[in-house]
């Protein structure tokens, strides 16, 4: 393993809050019909970018072993420059499943004491500190533990203070060893500095947070973008031991006592809640007071590449953290990700005012994915070779879709041809959605038939192929999906199934995501004339009034793209809207900030046309699939992985040509043989070389010349 250490970064400086980048709003796409909603579990669909104003509004929501990656980079991250002029150059991660863990202290007592032993456990001090369930309930006190103590013999070669906290993980949760990359974030951590940790799916980066929660006394708070990858996370970290809870708009009233009370008591525990909470400012003065007053130790961002604008899955909600973490006095940062190529990396420092920090990466390649691309002319043929996957590949699988109407078709068809599929889409509702999900997670032969909506969360190590009907909308989405495949280390097939069409989908989701200036200075403009008239004539807005339709009508803008505008001057805070009815805001916008944010919208739709250009080069590409997937994540001179479909046809092509050329030298052999040809050498050796095609032809020579 090869690690670059780079200097310590120096605690976080307070910054200038950063410029608000336009929001992505996936829920205005053009069609109801043909859209996924993959963040229907969310706590607030609207998503506020200025969400400071006041409370967010909340909606009910609805055994692994990773492949181990290899080489480890430390980088200091330089500050970037401006976000609105990214790089040109171009969707989560799970808990490790570890065995659950023997209580330390005994059942009748709140105190106990583990001494030093001579087989180099770490030494454990025990305090009474409250514990919570799934369901947020308070559970028997659990220990607090000390760095005090020598590491265990896999910690040998560890610095001393990383070494006792894996002789931690080892009491208490059953890891054995660190995996690459996890020592040198924990260093980092353990030294209290800010880091961003971009590493794989399921290299263990919840790990970070969950075992350095162990060892600190005030919070650890985690913002985690769904409220449905919160409850997994919680149910897998009370199993392990680590004292958790969550605060989400599921929770009752009687819940939200316990919890509150569990966040007061003295000792360190660890608190998920989603970025909407996190916008509230009295959910920050609460924190502030948590842990008998000491406050918020550590500050957690995962899924982090949903802060940057330029992210595969920007979610302006997360805009409101920066300030957040101002409010809470500037804590230790941790921010993880799974996919983020390095002006995404940058841009997550910027947003969330750490520039500077340190950067934790390790290697994105899965030797046991084979990655492969067929290219078809038409839908008939595709389903074809789709069903004809499915009943030769290994299952359990899944099979993604860009559309819910296309998962809805795919349920269908393959059922009549007896493949056992279920299906996820973010339109289900919650109880179809987790019995679906629930069905697939305890089946070892379902294949799972789902838009992107479906993944985040799901700990399945054991998936043996990940297909996609239709391409996705960047590399980044399409190795964080393809990953989910063969977390046991196990092969498994990553098969993109390609047509023209694919990319007719992606593009009819970019047009409607983003509008033009044009769009946005006419609806305006058009909510602005329904204001004057409004206070020239009642009458005139009772027969008029201003709601889609009407507004669409008058602005000559179509209603699916009106309905994204004022979606977009909604979340913003330039329109109002209440009963269907809008209007501008009170006191109106400035034309020129409004006319900036409509820049930053055509800014987002070329930055999203890239990365789908660059999904369409991957689909293309002559060379290696896992070299075009590492160099646009940005891993250095990546070796080919010998294993793709590209790469296994260029090593048939060479065996083919070396072994019509074997077949060559043998007939040229008969030939000699036959019609006597007097050779210059013996013909022993002209045999020996005549195969070997990397040696000069021998020199013929006919005796009657």
């Amino acid at each position: 393993m090869s690690t670059t250490k780079r200097p310590k970064a120096s605690p976080a400086k307070k910054a200038k809050p950063a410029p608000k980048p336009a929001p992505k709003r996936k829920a205005a796409r053009p069609s109801d019909d043909d859209d996924d909603d993959d963040d229907a579990e969310s706590e607030d669909d609207a998503q506020p970018s200025k969400p400071t104003r006041g409370k967010t509004k909340e909606k009910p929501a609805a055994s692994s072993k990773a492949q181990p990656p290899a080489p480890t980079r430390v980088e200091r991250a330089t500050k970037p420059e401006k976000p609105d002029k990214p790089d040109k150059s171009d969707k989560s991660d799970k808990a490790d499943k570890a065995k659950k863990p023997e209580s330390t202290a005994k059942p009748d007592s709140d105190k106990s004491k583990v001494d030093d032993k001579p087989d180099g456990k770490a030494r454990v001090t025990t305090k009474a500190v409250a514990s919570s369930t799934g369901a947020a309930a308070a559970t028997p006190p659990r220990p607090e533990y000390t760095l005090d103590g020598p590491a265990p013999p896999e910690g040998k070669d560890l610095p001393a203070k990383v070494g006792a906290l894996l002789g931690i993980a080892q009491q208490t949760l059953g890891i054995k060893s660190f995996r690459p990359g996890q020592a040198e974030a924990f260093e980092h951590l353990l030294a209290n500095e800010n880091l961003l940790a971009v590493m794989p799916t399921g290299s263990g980066k919840s790990l970070l947070y969950q075992l350095t929660s162990l060892i600190v006394p005030g919070v650890t708070v985690v913002v985690s973008p769904l409220i449905a990858l919160i409850k997994d996370q919680l149910d897998k970290m009370v199993a392990k031991g680590v004292a958790a809870c969550k605060i989400d708009s599921t929770l009752t009233v009687k819940q939200r006592r316990e919890v509150d009370a569990m966040l007061h008591a003295p000792g360190g525990k660890l608190l998920l809640t989603t970025p909407e909470r996190m916008a509230m400012p009295e959910f920050r003065e609460f924190l502030r007071d948590a842990s008998a007053g000491i406050g918020v130790s550590r500050f957690v961002v995962d899924e982090a590449h949903c802060v940057s604008q330029w992210g595969h899955d920007f979610r302006p909600a997360y805009l409101s953290l920066r300030q957040a973490i101002e409010e809470l006095g500037n804590p230790p940062v941790l921010a993880t990700t799974a996919t983020a190529p390095p002006h995404v990396r940058d841009d997550i420092l910027f947003q969330l005012g750490i520039e500077g920090s340190t950067i934790v990466t390790t290697t994105f390649d899965r030797p046991n994915l084979h990655y492969e691309v067929i290219v078809f002319g038409d839908d008939d043929e595709k389903m074809k070779t789709l069903v004809t996957l499915l009943k030769k590949l290994p299952r359990p699988g899944i099979v993604y879709c860009a559309t819910v109407k296309k998962v809805e078709e795919l349920y269908e068809s393959l059922t009549r041809w007896g493949v056992p599929v279920a299906k996820y889409n973010g339109r289900m509702n919650k109880g179809d959605r987790d019995a679906s999900q629930n069905a697939f997670m305890a089946s070892s032969d379902l294949v799972m038939i789902a838009t992107n909506a479906f993944g985040l969360g799901v700990d399945k190590a054991n998936i043996r192929n990940v297909l996609h009907y239709h391409v996705p909308g960047s590399v980044e989405a399409y190795a964080q999906e393809a990953g989910r495949g063969g977390r046991d280390g196990k092969p498994a097939r990553c098969v993109l199934l390609f047509s023209p069409d694919d990319v007719n989908i992606q593009e009819y989701f970019l047009t409607g995501t983003y509008p033009t200036k044009r769009q946005v200075r006419s609806v305006f403009d058009t909510l602005t004339a329904f204001g004057n008239m409004a206070k020239e004539s009642h009458r005139l807005t009772e027969e008029t009034p201003p709601n889609v339709a009407n507004i669409a009508l008058s602005s000559s803008v179509g209603q699916q793209r009106t309905r994204t505008v004022l979606s977009l001057l909604k979340d913003e805070g330039f329109v109002t809207e209440a009963d269907g009815l809008y209007s501008i805001a009170d006191p109106p916008p400035d034309l020129d900030v409004l006319m900036d944010r409509a820049r930053q919208y055509e800014a987002r739709r070329i930055m999203d046309r890239q990365r789908l250009d660059a999904l369409l080069g991957y689909v293309k590409a002559p060379g290696c699939r896992s070299q075009v997937i590492l160099e646009y994540l940005g891993e250095p001179n990546p070796p080919k992985c010998g294993r793709c479909d590209n790469c296994l046809r260029s090593r048939e092509a060479a065996l083919a040509a070396s072994t019509e050329a074997t077949r060559l030298g043998a007939s040229l052999t008969r030939l000699l043989d036959d019609d006597g040809i007097a050779i210059a050498k013996p013909r022993r050796e002209i045999k020996a070389r005549i195969v070997r095609i990397d040696q000069p032809a021998p020199v013929l020579v006919d005796p009657n010349a």
